[in-house]
């Protein structure tokens, strides 16, 4: 016998500030993704990094985007998005679709299997959408993973608001047990 779990719809718990929940979420690093999606010719991209690998069998990922998103309605309209995993190097491709306001040169696609990537990013993937699901004040968009392409490279982390890079220090307290 199994038991539904049921998904809490009040707002937040009444001992917790949405202020730090969101600092406490930002202690959590991510690597930093740009979706894209086109009508036509219209290129539209935004930086992401609520991402995630869903399954394996499928192949399905999920991004999840803000309702109030322009995306979020590029979305709920179409049956596509794109996914880079970006690089270190690529900071000013994240910026600029994060909505940096300072001038940066303008971002190299590459087209996958008909939806456009950033150039140069360390994985590019392709989805076929296959489920939205509203999360509060956000909506899952979850795509089956269609096109797929990945080279070596040091990944753009994000953490505690801002963009970093993976360093690994080995010492000898490492192999000390």
């Amino acid at each position: 016998m199994s038991s539904a779990v049921k998904t809490p719809m009040a707002d937040t718990h009444p001992g917790i500030d949405r202020a730090a929940m969101r600092s406490a979420m930002g202690r959590f690093a991510t690597g930093v993704t740009v979706i894209t999606n086109t009508v036509g010719e219209d290129v539209h991209a935004m930086t992401a990094n609520a991402f995630m690998s869903v399954s394996l069998d499928p192949l399905l990922v999920l991004v999840s985007l803000g309702n109030n998103a322009r995306m979020t309605a590029r979305l709920a309209e179409s049956d596509h998005y794109g996914v880079s995993i970006l690089a270190h190097s690529q900071e000013s491709v994240a910026r600029r679709f994060a909505g940096s306001r300072h001038p940066m040169p303008p971002p190299q696609f590459e087209w996958l299997g008909g939806v456009p990537v950033i150039a140069g990013s360390l994985v590019q993937l392709t989805t076929r959408i296959v489920g939205r699901q509203p999360a509060g004040d956000h909506t899952l968009f979850i795509g089956q993973v269609e096109h797929l392409q990945m080279r070596d490279g040091e990944p753009l982390l994000f953490h505690t608001g801002a963009f970093k890079l993976v360093q690994v220090g080995v010492n000898e307290t490492l192999w000390e047990c």
